[in-house]
């Protein structure tokens, strides 16, 4: 009852003090507050005009190149209300280890800050981008040893944009894909993130992957990760398509260089046997009377290897 007494009090006593800050600004002239309101509205004008924008947004990009350990080249750069920018045709390029050198290009891309969290100090940025025929956006936190990112996927991404590989199978891979994630990444790098991710794909055609199977469809893939120290582990993991069903688990190993991700799934994929992809998996069970045939995917998300009852599907592309 004491503590409830003192608490009470407590909350009487600002209320007060609320009350007799109010009384006060009242008996302030009308006039002097249009006069300071009025000097604030063309100190923020001021600044509006006459802000080195484009000074700043070359400070910003020097520093994401420099701690992102990238390349960024943005051919139009413009400010956007209130505290964010506006860059169009963007290239980001990063050389690996190994010298090979890959590049991302982005047709919009929107960030700046977000007014609430500012407010009480939080360093929080919205960002939104227009990529791959689709668009993504999210929000990242900053905090002093991690930043959180959120992410979803606004529209559909074109996965014909996204894997443009060139070899002499003429590989195509095509279809839609829509993800989000929510992940906290230490400054040690993204090989340590924990969180959770999903990922779904749609009205997937891939061709000439493997000689003996011209074309494959699948009509949905849904896949959902959850992360702990950059070690992912796949809780679902299940597509549907031309006469077939597949069903899996594994693991996802984020690296620091996303695309050198390590991967581990194992897969059962089942058939009746209608289609040609049907009948050529059961004639690769091999008399076998389970009605599936066991896949598995593993090396890294830019070279994967994919087995089926054994025998490599991609080996040497």
């Amino acid at each position: 009852m004491e503590v409830l007494n003192k608490k009470n009090t407590g909350i009487l006593k600002r209320l007060e003090f609320v009350k007799t800050a109010l009384k006060k600004i009242k008996q302030v002239p009308k006039e002097l507050i249009w006069y300071i309101l009025y000097g604030i509205f063309c100190l923020l004008l001021f600044i509006y005009i006459r802000f080195p924008y484009e000074k700043l947004q070359d400070v910003i990009l020097a520093q994401l190149s420099n701690n992102l350990s990238v390349n960024i080249s943005v051919k139009e750069k413009s400010f956007r209300f209130p505290l964010g920018f506006k860059w169009k045709n963007v290239k980001i390029t990063k050389t690996a280890e190994n010298s090979k050198v890959s590049s991302y290009r982005i047709d919009e891309l929107k960030l700046g800050r977000n007014i609430i969290p500012l407010i009480i100090l939080r360093k929080s940025y919205y960002i939104d981008a227009q990529v791959y025929g689709g668009e993504i956006a999210g929000d990242i936190l900053l905090r002093k040893n991690e930043y959180q990112i959120d992410e979803k996927t606004v529209k559909d991404l074109e996965l014909n944009r996204i894997y443009t590989a060139k070899n002499e199978q003429g590989s195509k891979l095509s279809g839609k894909l829509n993800s989000s994630f929510n992940l906290s990444v230490p400054n040690e790098g993204l090989s340590l993130a924990t969180g959770k991710a999903s990922v779904n794909l749609k009205d997937v055609k891939i061709e000439n992957f493997w000689s003996l199977l011209p074309k494959v469809s699948l009509s949905d893939l849904k896949t959902e990760i959850k992360f702990f120290k950059g070690r992912g582990t796949i809780k679902t993991f299940e597509a549907t398509g031309d006469d077939i069903k597949i069903t899996g688990k594994g693991s996802f190993d984020l690296s620091n260089q996303f695309s050198e991700s390590k991967l581990n799934i194992n897969m059962q994929v089942s058939t009746k046997g209608k289609s040609i992809l049907g009948k050529l998996i059961l004639a690769l069970k091999k008399g076998k009377r389970e009605n599936f045939i066991p896949v598995s995917i593993t090396g890294t998300l830019s070279q994967p290897l994919i087995r089926a009852a054994g025998i490599p599907l991609n080996q040497g592309m």
